[in-house]
């Protein structure tokens, strides 16, 4: 059977294990691959929900709305696409708040375009842009999207394990 260059089959995996001292057979070693699997579904799924909590709770306390502008972009790069970080200003009770948004955008803004700003009235220096919130939406549903596969994955394949074994 041919390799892939980088990857070794399950009988390598077992030598190696066996070099660090380590007994398995390739029915424990699926084993370990479904409970990670699983494992890692749980943590993006947990990210996920914990993003969208947050996401939550500071518009909940965001309750006062000024309109704001684009005071300058900075363009990037993320891991494929191009990302664009974006500083806003806006004026609460004659105060100039000029704040970087801590959302790393693909969604490009552009420098003098008015923005709606909800900031917490208690605490202006907390604020939220409507205009980001899709992005907000896309990285929850990224995390916990993945995480449902990985426990999905990782659940058929226990199951599929006790059908056979």
């Amino acid at each position: 059977m041919k390799q892939m260059a980088g990857f070794m089959d399950i009988g390598q995996t077992m030598g190696l294990l066996d070099f660090f001292g380590v007994s398995v057979d390739g029915q424990t070693i699926v084993y370990m691959a479904l409970l990670g699997s699983i494992a890692i579904g749980l943590v993006m799924l947990g990210a996920g929900v914990l993003l969208l909590l947050k996401y939550n709770k500071l518009k909940q306390e965001c309750s006062a709305q000024v309109i704001g502008t684009v005071s300058e972009v900075t363009e990037g790069w993320g891991s494929v696409t191009r990302t664009y970080c974006t500083r806003f200003k806006y004026t609460v009770r004659d105060i100039e708040y000029s704040k970087l948004s801590d959302v790393s955008s693909r969604r490009r803004l552009y420098a003098g375009q008015c923005v709606t700003v909800l900031y917490d009235p208690t605490n202006p220096n907390r604020f939220l842009i409507l205009e980001e919130k899709p992005v907000y939406m896309f990285s929850i549903l990224i995390l916990v999207g993945i995480g449902v596969a990985g426990i999905v994955f990782g659940a058929a394949g226990f199951a599929a394990l006790i059908l056979v074994f």
